[in-house]
């Protein structure tokens, strides 16, 4: 096959997407998580009206990690010109490679995997002010319960 732009040949090579774009994907679906999951879990714990939580808020960052785990495993296989290498796309190496489809299956459940954790982890570092009162809350409950006025003990001011 001949290239379009210089008249070179074109052998089919695999393809994947520009590092910076992938990067941008998961920067972007972060951010998204810091926002707008940071402030539905903000709402889930503040538990005023659990009935009304904007669950809506949480599909945004859940297209855009998702589609950043599939930019990150897609390898496609495209005619690519070695002389006039433009674009999106950047050249990954030759078509056949054995086991390929073993390592773009671990490629993307490590990806999956990254994706959920970033997600919750933004999620929850947004709100990390909530983490001294919920420990302090704890702890002052655990105390009532253990400490030396427990129920089994009577006080002398209640007989």
């Amino acid at each position: 096959m001949a290239c379009p732009r210089c008249g070179g040949t074109d052998p089919v090579r695999a393809v994947r997407l520009r590092g910076s774009a992938v990067l941008a994907l998961w920067a972007g679906g972060l951010a998204l998580a810091w926002l707008l999951g940071g402030r539905v879990l903000h709402d889930l714990v503040e538990g005023l009206d659990r009935s009304r939580l904007p669950l809506g808020l949480l599909v945004p960052p859940v297209v855009v990690l998702g589609a950043a785990v599939v930019a990150t495993a897609l390898r496609l296989r495209r005619p690519v010109c070695p002389a006039c290498r433009s674009g999106v796309l950047v050249d990954a190496g030759p078509a056949d490679i054995p086991g390929a489809t073993r390592r773009t299956l671990l490629r993307a459940s490590g990806a999956a995997v990254a994706a959920g954790a970033g997600g919750v982890a933004a999620a929850v570092g947004r709100n990390a002010g909530w983490l001294p009162s919920g420990q302090t809350s704890s702890a002052r409950r655990l105390a009532l319960r253990s400490g030396p006025d427990s129920s089994t003990s009577s006080r002398t001011s209640w007989s």
